[in-house]
């Protein structure tokens, strides 16, 4: 999808996702949108030119004319109606789910705790019809890509992140639940629970 608002570069949606125990997976409503440099042009001439196509701001940090406000965006800011934007988050939730989905029965490759968390960062793209897909995971996300201007996304995640190890493994003691109620109150309604999978694993 290209969008005049943004001179019709490439862009790529950055989804932070947290993983708690095992298993509980929350999406941040907060999600970010990653803009490629230069404007696409559909042409064979321009294939060559990797900053119409890469959108990861690491690229684009090494430019003399880095534009950090014209980099990255939030998405929910994107210049299109609320109904697409909804469908969109929608999508990338019902993605996530099915990607937890497959991986929690796959102890080889993906271990859960019941003590532990663990966060994420997927990619998304969007087609002109508003259809999500899944670009890759990381396990160690950057969160330095979100920049300066739009770091209280990162500081919100952290603490709703927090917040929610916090309600899940301190709150059975309850002397300490009230300190913690407004915390959890105020910052996790950003996190929307997409997967909840009960480990059987007995060791």
């Amino acid at each position: 999808m290209l969008l005049s608002s943004h001179d019709g570069r490439k862009f790529h949606i950055r989804v932070y996702v947290l993983a708690v125990g095992d298993l509980k997976v929350y999406v941040y409503r907060h999600m970010l949108a990653l803009f490629a440099p230069s404007p696409y042009v559909s042409s064979a001439n321009n294939l060559d030119n990797q900053y119409a196509h890469l959108t990861n701001t690491c690229l684009q940090a090494k430019l003399s004319n880095f534009d950090e406000s014209k980099a990255v965006d939030l998405f929910w800011n994107l210049d299109l109606p609320q109904e697409k934007l909804n469908h969109i988050f929608d999508q990338i939730c019902a993605i996530l789910r099915d990607t937890f989905t497959a991986v929690s029965t796959e102890s080889t490759s993906f271990q859960t705790w019941s003590n532990c968390l663990e966060q994420f960062g997927f990619d998304f793209m969007v087609d002109e019809d508003c259809n999500a897909f899944m670009l890759e995971a990381n396990a160690y996300p950057d969160f330095k890509q979100t920049g300066e201007n739009l770091k209280f996304v990162v500081e919100g995640f952290m603490a709703a992140s927090v917040a929610t190890a916090a309600s899940r493994f301190l709150l059975r003691d309850n002397s300490i639940a009230s300190d913690f109620q407004n915390i959890i109150d105020s910052d996790c309604e950003d996190l929307v629970e997409v997967y909840t999978h009960k480990n059987e694993r007995k060791w």
